[in-house]
């Protein structure tokens, strides 16, 4: 994976907690796969994403000839930081979801345009309140919606923080899908 912008695995630990780890090598590249667990912690391990301009992205890069014509959707879970002050309270976060293919053709769509997972969530209205939680939220975009690409040969999944200008977000379990 490589990213243009502020990102960080983060593991849940131990089981069922709110602290978080977040792994990062010094020279700022992840240092972790999506579903690495820690022998004994469990938890979930989620790429949480921050940014404060339009310009971040994350890519993963796939092998040669990786065929997604028997597939119908690329979809993944995410979830709006509502504790971070970069998601504004009533603003709903988008980022452009792109596939590029080995001959370099690319097609974008927006992911508000087919999932409402990015929509400001609850917030608690006092301290009475029962405390909201970090829910994620499944995105499921039809393959069909990206024309002029070679499916049987993908070769990056991209998702860029171009549609809003701040956010924090997580993202777990970024798949094709039947």
């Amino acid at each position: 994976m490589s990213a243009g912008g502020a990102g960080k695995w983060c593991l849940t630990i131990p089981p069922n907690t709110e602290e978080q780890t977040c792994l990062e090598r010094p020279d700022g590249r992840l240092a972790a796969a999506p579903h690495a667990l820690i022998e004994g912690l469990g938890g979930l391990t989620m790429l949480k994403v921050a940014w404060d301009a339009p310009d971040g992205w994350i890519s993963n890069t796939t092998p040669a000839g990786t065929n997604a014509r028997d597939f119908k959707r690329i979809q993944f879970r995410t979830a709006v930081d509502f504790t971070d002050p970069r998601n504004r309270v009533g603003q709903h976060q988008d980022l452009s979801l792109t596939l590029v293919d080995g001959d370099g053709a690319r097609s974008t769509t927006s992911v508000a345009a087919h999932s409402v997972a990015l929509t400001d969530p609850p917030r608690a209205q006092s301290p009475a309140d029962i405390a909201p939680h970090f829910l994620l939220q499944q995105v499921d975009v039809p393959l069909t919606v990206f024309a002029g690409l070679d499916l049987t040969d993908i070769r990056e999944v991209r998702l860029s923080f171009d549609r809003t200008s701040s956010g924090n977000i997580a993202i777990v379990d970024l798949q094709l899908a039947r």
